[in-house]
């Protein structure tokens, strides 16, 4: 499944009420855009039956460069992190 598999879904979906392409794009685009901003700012975005995404900090840590034996200093980091539902484990899990 790919964004444009997304975009041809929805207009399937949707074709009695007329929505084209790029009304379906634009859609789409505004949904990740929301929630790469609410990522962005830290926020956890939970969609029911889905699951939840979330920003995690990493704590910062040493580690030795293996060619030269330099201490390299790593500060924290934050990344994303998504966490399936139950009810998608037990989808994925059924197959």
């Amino acid at each position: 499944m790919n964004f444009q598999f997304l975009i041809e879904s929805v207009v399937a979906q949707f074709k009695d009420e007329k929505v084209t392409k790029k009304t379906a794009e634009a859609i789409i685009r505004n949904i990740f855009d929301d929630m790469f901003l609410a990522l962005k700012r830290g926020e956890k975005i939970s969609i029911r039956r889905f699951g939840t995404f979330d920003v995690v900090t990493k704590k910062g840590r040493t580690y030795v460069e293996p060619r030269n034996q330099q201490k390299i200093v790593v500060g924290p980091t934050k990344y994303p992190k998504f966490i399936p539902s139950g009810i998608l484990k037990e989808a994925v899990k059924g197959e």
